[in-house]
Order: structure tokens, then sequence, then C-alpha cells
């Protein structure tokens, strides 16, 4: 669903970053044909790397991959230096003045509320515009979306 938005967004003309922070089971890099590595984790794990963008078939698209696979990937995301790399991303100096909005991306299952909470404070303290969330993998119990007809 990301790759489908993102490549939306660039098509349109917008200069569109997408982050790939499945840490179990990443797949931007194979879907834009870039380098797995290094990625999110290299800057979570080494904050003073440079930020390792990679541009991709699609004009004004590029992709910051996952990089290599923590062992313990909650802990990475919910780590201080994620907070920090999150700030780095929509720092209002350095990306929100380049960018029309950003699309925050939850999973259901395992983002905690807090985090996403936290995510969100920090978009909204540097100024980037939060066009809006997708809620990933969310279970298509009986009530989401099922609709009674007998009435």
């Amino acid at each position: 669903m990301l790759a489908n938005l993102a490549t939306t967004f660039a098509e349109s003309g917008k200069r569109v970053t997408a982050v790939d922070c499945d840490l179990r089971r990443p797949g931007l890099h194979r879907l834009f044909g870039v380098a797995e590595a290094p990625g999110l984790t290299t800057m979570i794990l080494d904050p003073n790397a440079e930020l390792p963008l990679q541009a991709t078939s699609v004009p004004n698209l590029e992709v910051l991959a996952s990089g290599p696979l923590p062992p313990n990937p909650a802990e990475i995301l919910a780590s201080e230096p994620m907070v920090g790399l999150i700030s780095q991303l929509s720092d209002a100096a350095a990306l929100a003045a380049r960018v029309d909005g950003v699309l925050l991306v939850v999973d259901a299952g395992r983002t905690r509320r807090e985090t996403a909470r936290q995510a969100k404070e920090q978009l909204a303290r540097v100024g980037a515009r939060l066009l809006g969330v997708v809620l990933n993998n969310v279970s298509r119990g009986r009530g989401l979306y099922d609709y009674d007809n007998s009435r």
C-alpha cells in the first residue's frame, strides 16, 4: 500500500520519500529495485551515518530501505534514536520545506498507540503537515467492514 501511495504522489509531481519501517519482512527495496542496506536500522544504530536515501525509477520518489534486519525490531522502533531519526526526517528546516505533507503509516497489530502518538506529536512539533494516517494490517473482523443487510 505504501508503495502505491508513494508512486501516486510522486507521479503527480510531489517529492516523496518512502521509509520502510517493517523490520521483520521489509519489501520496499524489492518493489523499487534498490538495495536493502544501508537503511533505517543503519541510521538508528549509527546516528552519525549519512541518510541513505536511494533514488528509484519513479521520478520524484526516493526510498529509505529497512537496512540490516535487527534481532529486536520492536525495541529498535521504540528507541530514542528512532524518535531522533523521525525528527531528522521531519526536521522543518531540512525536510518540511521540501514536502507538501506527511502520511503516517502504522501497523494495527504491531505499532503501540503511544509510539504512534509520539510520532504524530513529533511531526506536529516541527510543523509538518500531516495529511493522514494509514492503518495497515487491520483484521477484517465482524462489524468493521461487514454490513447487516437484514435490517
